[in-house]
């Protein structure tokens, strides 16, 4: 008579963590997509809004024709046009400019891109709230600039986001405050924000590597934070034009709390009074300035300080005698 065979009643259940512990052994790289299965999936979540606008289609119509063939070969070579660019033979940039294109960035998919660090999406028709960017926490330039999104910026919105270098976000419809989120990024050097509907107060900046910096065009009020007035960066570039309150009426004039040896003596102002640097009536009508600008030449074009807050200062350089400023005002002239 045969013998019965017992069955450990743990046999089938440590059987089946053996058999997921060796496929965890499995590189996880092995399922992962390739760069051209990356980029395919991105594509389909864009469109083309604009069949006139040929260059979109042109551009990504090459994404994936010959799957074989990969996006980046060796070096810095790219075999899918313009629109990628190559870094050691993996894709390091996504540049999709001026193709009328629309849809949703599909931050999810790029993710599985590792080596990216570029995305520029300017002058096209995308539209919502900006896509969540810190989940691709590796980029160092972003460039949205020239679209339609719009909304509120979370706050955190750049949480985590350490070699972020470059932020364009000029000319579309954001609202609410800026994110607080930015002035924590270490490297930022470039800040652009023009043009948009940002309200409050502008967050205090100190980051030393911060050489660009607009944010004209919006409805920011308050002091300037000290941080932007700093003399550390020689190379600054300072845009003061967010005084300036497009569209609104029965707006009280933004206050402007600047250090008197920083905005004024950079600006070339000689303050005789400190109150407010103009004051404005309901009717939108210019008061009586407290603060005046002194002319040495009578042959040039001749401004008031509210024009010198609408425009963007450049620096030219620094003397004995201080620093050389190049404005162009509203008008169109150019002024040092």
């Amino acid at each position: 008579m045969a013998a019965a065979v017992h069955v450990h009643p743990n046999f089938f259940l440590i059987h089946h963590v053996l058999l997921i512990f060796s496929l965890c052994l499995v590189p996880w790289y092995t399922y992962a997509l390739s760069e051209s299965e990356i980029l395919v999936k991105f594509k389909s979540s864009l469109s083309n809004t604009n069949s006139d606008e040929g260059e979109g289609a042109l551009a990504l119509g090459k994404w994936g024709k010959d799957i074989n063939l990969p996006p980046c070969q060796g070096g810095n070579v790219s075999n899918w046009g313009d629109a990628v660019a190559c870094e050691g033979g993996s894709v390091t940039g996504l540049i999709l400019e001026n193709m009328g294109l629309s849809g949703t960035i599909d931050v999810h998919t790029l993710q599985a891109l590792p080596n990216l660090r570029i995305l520029s999406f300017i002058n096209n028709k995308f539209e919502g709230p900006i896509p969540e960017l810190k989940k691709l926490n590796r980029l160092k330039n972003i460039f949205l600039s020239k679209n339609a999104f719009s909304g509120e910026i979370p706050g955190d919105a750049f949480s985590g986001m350490i070699g972020l270098k470059k932020l364009h976000l000029s000319n579309n419809k954001f609202t609410g405050p800026i994110p607080s989120s930015l002035a924590t990024l270490p490297k930022l050097m470039d800040l652009k924000l023009d043009g948009n509907q940002f309200s409050g107060q502008i967050p205090d900046f100190r980051q030393k590597t911060l050489a660009k910096f607009d944010v004209s065009n919006n409805a920011l009020e308050g002091p300037i934070p000290v941080g932007l007035l700093s003399k550390k960066n020689p190379d600054f570039l300072f845009s003061v034009m967010m005084m300036v309150r497009h569209g609104r009426k029965q707006q009280p004039p933004l206050s402007v709390e600047a250090p008197p040896s920083n905005l004024g003596i950079k600006a070339g102002l000689k303050e005789e009074d400190h109150s407010s640097a103009s004051t404005h009536s309901r009717n939108g009508k210019k008061a009586e300035a407290g603060t005046k600008l002194c002319f040495v030449r009578d042959d040039r074009e001749s401004f008031d300080l509210a024009d010198l807050l609408k425009a963007s200062a450049e620096i030219l350089g620094s003397g004995s005698f201080g620093s050389s400023y190049k404005t162009a005002l509203p008008s169109g002239a150019e002024m040092v």
